[in-house]
C-alpha cells in the first residue's frame, strides 16, 4: 500500500475501530485490483494489436473474439475479478464471460485454431496463464 494512504489509516486508527480500518484496506486493495485490472487489459490490447474500443464494440470478428476471450481467462485468473466486473470492462454480460472461458479451454492446443494458439503463446509469456 502507498506510505501516504498507510499514514493517513494509522492517524485513524485511534479514531476508528480496527474493524473499520480493515475494512478502509479492504476497500482500497480490491479499488486497486480493478485499476491493475484496467491496466492489463490494456496491455493485453497492445500486446495482440487491436484497439481496446473495438474490443468493447459488438464486431464479432474472430481476432477481437480471441482479445475477448483472453482478456476474460487473464483477468479472472490474476485479479479473481467476478465475470459480471469483467463484463463491464469489455462490455459483455457476465454469462458471456463464462463462454469464453469455455471457449479458451475448448481451443487451447487444439489444431485449427491457429492464430488463436500463436495469440496464446504471447499471452501465455507474459501471464503465465
Amino acid at each position: 500500500m502507498n506510505e501516504k494512504i498507510e499514514k493517513a489509516l494509522n492517524d485513524l486508527s485511534p479514531v476508528i475501530s480496527s474493524s473499520q480500518l480493515a475494512l478502509i484496506r479492504n476497500i482500497i486493495k480490491k479499488y486497486r485490483a480493478v485499476e491493475q485490472a484496467e491496466e492489463t487489459f490494456h496491455d493485453i490490447c497492445s500486446l495482440l494489436n487491436v484497439n481496446p474500443k473495438d474490443v468493447k464494440g459488438s464486431c464479432r470478428k474472430p481476432y477481437l473474439f480471441n482479445a475477448r476471450v483472453f482478456i476474460t481467462v487473464v483477468l479472472r485468473n490474476l485479479f479473481g475479478l467476478s465475470f459480471s466486473k469483467i463484463g463491464c470492462m469489455i462490455n459483455r454480460d457476465h454469462a458471456t464471460c463464462i463462454y469464453y472461458l469455455k471457449a479458451f479451454d475448448t481451443r487451447k492446443g487444439r489444431n485449427g485454431y491457429k492464430k488463436f494458439n500463436e495469440d496464446y503463446e504471447k499471452i501465455k509469456e507474459k501471464y503465465d496463464v
